[in-house]
């Protein structure tokens, strides 16, 4: 590897560590929650989760951006 494609490496990967870190696991965020009650545990979860960060165990990215 020469110094160009270190530095468009280091480029690339920064990029695609802000994207990850705009990910914030909520129950918005989550596969589960489709239509405001979590499906997989057939129950409406606790609001801080559903308006915050959620620390579910079964929490799935929706890979949906907003």
């Amino acid at each position: 590897m020469n110094l160009h494609e270190l530095k468009v490496t280091r480029q690339a990967l920064q990029s695609q560590l802000k994207v990850y870190e705009r990910i914030k696991p909520s129950c918005h965020s989550c596969e589960h929650f489709p239509n405001g009650r979590c499906e997989h545990f057939n129950a409406t979860p606790p609001p801080e989760w559903i308006s915050g960060e959620a620390e579910c165990p079964e929490w799935v990215y929706d890979s949906i951006p907003f």
